[in-house]
């Protein structure tokens, strides 16, 4: 609940931990009773996004709570940079095969980042490819402290699991950092 994250929020800024990185993902969403989701704009989205340093959320969510349609890739730049005022440093929208879009706070103002699909030889499943996303992304924002390598692993790490089922490929991960040096993207 919103308590628990704020105790996590104050706790990390009293210890000077690393930062709060939320994948928004079911904060977009309510439980019906047969237990099924579907998609359900909460009143204390705002304050969530404001615990957080980064966000991150598929097109779906931003739109949940957005209340409007995002079809373009622009759209989603322009919401990301409207959440930047709720507080956190960085917001990331993906985009499934249109790669992902974010906008970070910087000294100098806004800078806003795209980075296009990583597509592997043939896309195998794509379940996981959010949280794979996310991992990678925490990942690229903890050593580069910066939204636009953190984005370009993020996208080459999913891309690299779409190419194969479930979890018997997670060794092919390795690849992440080989490809993503490869292609200049870190």
């Amino acid at each position: 609940d919103i308590e628990t994250m704020r105790l996590v929020r104050d706790h990390m800024l009293r210890a000077e931990g690393g930062p709060v990185i939320a994948d928004f993902h079911t904060l977009a969403l309510a439980t019906l009773p047969d237990g099924r989701r579907i998609p359900h704009r909460r009143r204390d989205w705002s304050a969530w996004i404001g615990l957080c340093d980064v966000v991150q959320m598929n097109r779906d969510e931003a739109q949940t709570i957005a209340g409007r349609v995002l079809p373009e890739p622009d759209e989603c730049v322009a919401f990301a940079r409207e959440l930047l005022h709720l507080g956190p440093e960085a917001v990331v929208i993906t985009l499934a095969q249109q790669g992902a879009v974010g906008a970070q706070r910087s000294e100098l103002g806004i800078n806003t980042y795209r980075a296009g699909p990583f597509a592997p030889a043939e896309i195998v499943d794509t379940v996981g490819c959010g949280d794979v996303f996310h991992s990678a992304l925490t990942l690229g924002w903890v050593r580069y402290g910066n939204l636009e390598p953190a984005l370009r692993v993020a996208t080459v790490a999913a891309g690299l699991h779409a190419g194969y089922a479930g979890l018997e490929g997670v060794s092919v991960l390795e690849q992440t950092w080989s490809e993503a040096t490869r292609h200049n993207i870190v």
